[in-house]
């Protein structure tokens, strides 16, 4: 066999020149000339087909994908919120029980600062009414010793000439100035 025979070869091409060929055969011959081109096209556009149906389905799977995360992301923070929620809950419930002992503790005190205040209140009258007494009986008690002493005096005085002295003795001193009068 001739290698030249197995391998059709266009006769317009560059390389082995322009040979004329019949009216029937040109249209084969542009056809078999687009051949590998056409083929090429075929093969480009059935592959840009398969990237973009492979592309959608990758999308398509990462969207679910996604979805899928962000609702399992979504359950798990509604689980912590509603967890939480709870502990809050129970942390201001033990605030609450908290807020009313110390309420209760603070209104128990009040009571009982008020009670003290009272009764000290009531021992101050009472001391400012012994006091009133105490006072009222010692300007009773001065009265008389002032009555006393100041009739005991007229009694002296309607004794005394106002010459000697009283009772005949002499009065004693010990202060230094009253002994160098005396001297």
């Amino acid at each position: 066999m001739d290698p030249t025979t197995m391998i059709p070869q266009s006769q317009n091409h560059p390389l082995y020149g322009a040979a004329e060929m019949p009216a029937g055969t040109d249209m084969i011959g542009a056809f078999a000339d687009l051949g590998g081109t056409l083929g090429a096209l075929g093969f480009a556009s059935w592959l840009v087909v398969f990237l973009l149906r492979q592309h959608d389905t990758e999308r398509q799977q990462m969207r679910q994908a996604f979805t899928s995360e962000r609702a399992r992301v979504q359950e798990e923070r509604e689980k912590e919120r509603a967890e939480f929620a709870d502990e809050r809950k129970v942390h201001l419930n033990k605030d609450s029980d908290n807020d009313a002992a110390m309420r209760q503790s603070l209104e128990r005190s009040q009571d009982q600062l008020l009670q003290v205040v009272k009764a000290n209140q009531e021992q101050m009258k009472e001391l400012s009414d012994i006091m009133k007494q105490h006072s009222t009986d010692l300007k009773a008690l001065m009265l008389e010793i002032k009555m006393a002493i100041h009739n005991s005096f007229e009694k002296i005085e309607d004794k005394w000439d106002g010459h000697d002295r009283r009772g005949n003795e002499e009065r004693r001193t010990t202060s230094s100035r009253s002994r160098s009068k005396q001297a």
